[in-house]
């Protein structure tokens, strides 16, 4: 009892840990963004930069909280150490999160000509949004899939590796940013610190869950309609509470860029970070 008592106080404190590094990386991180952006952007470049962030956020959506469920979905079968089943919920997650991203890069694509002309993107950077639009669209779409592997590490009880890597991609995301910037990249900077940051969190998912003692594997039995409709009959209750929160966050932004002009939006988005690291902190309290 008393071994099982301090290995439960081991875990706690090696998440805990991890969380704090995480959320101070995200802090600094995030505030020195603010002095870097400023220095090589004009107003209108960064509120071009937090809308892009806003539609994307919206795009994530449309995961319908599958990233979000699988973890719940392969838990038990994780516990029975079921390889089969870990193997079958694995394939139905990985395989619905594809046509979503795929869905997702369609719609995104799509939408591209309305998002110009609903926020009255000045003709100058127009080439700079379709560029920096479509580009994240495309990275976001890439990296959907990898949205369950947080899930599958949690039901691993190898929650730590996941503020880990959240806590050491916002500073290569940030000097990726700084030095293209320094480089005269412009506002194609947040481009590259993006597919940067996405990239490096692929490789970092791929060892992981290559390298964990119930290394998930394709199986076509997970591909059945029955285990598709469980999977999205609990996965859409939390999509619900996702979009709430992606609007609550990007509304205002939105509304500041569409009726104010791009100009309006970088002081609201610098003045909120305060806030939601203040959010984020008390979620992984």
């Amino acid at each position: 009892m008393f071994s099982l008592n301090k290995l439960r106080h081991s875990r706690v404190l090696r998440n805990a840990g991890a969380s704090y590094f995480a959320f101070f990386s995200t802090a600094v991180c995030g505030f020195m963004s603010i002095p870097v952006a400023v220095a090589y952007l004009s107003k209108d470049q960064i509120g071009l930069w937090a809308l892009v962030n806003s539609i994307v956020t919206y795009l994530i959506w449309m995961d319908l909280g599958v990233g979000s469920a699988t973890g719940r979905k392969m838990a038990d079968a994780v516990a029975a150490k079921d390889h089969e089943e870990i193997d079958k919920w694995w394939t139905a997650t990985r395989a619905a999160l594809l046509m979503q991203a795929t869905a997702m890069v369609c719609v995104g694509l799509a939408c591209m000509p309305l998002f110009i002309r609903m926020f009255q993107i000045p003709s100058a950077m127009e080439g700079d949004a379709k560029m920096i639009l479509a580009g994240s669209i495309f990275i976001t779409g890439f990296s959907l899939p990898l949205r369950g592997v947080p899930g599958l590490l949690t039901a691993q009880e190898r929650f730590h590796w996941i503020p880990l890597g959240q806590g050491i991609t916002p500073w290569l995301q940030l000097g990726v940013f700084w030095w293209m910037l320094n480089e005269g990249f412009g506002i194609k900077s947040y481009l590259a610190s993006m597919a940067a940051t996405h990239f490096s969190t692929w490789a970092y998912y791929y060892v992981l869950v290559t390298t964990s003692e119930q290394k998930p594997r394709w199986n076509r039995k997970g591909l059945e309609r029955s285990r598709f409709k469980s999977l999205f009959s609990f996965s859409l209750n939390i999509s619900f509470v996702g979009l709430i929160e992606a609007i609550l966050t990007s509304l205002p932004a939105l509304l500041l860029s569409r009726f104010a002009g791009l100009s309006a939006v970088p002081l609201y988005t610098f003045t909120g970070k305060a806030a939601a690291l203040v959010t984020s902190l008390v979620r992984r309290t």
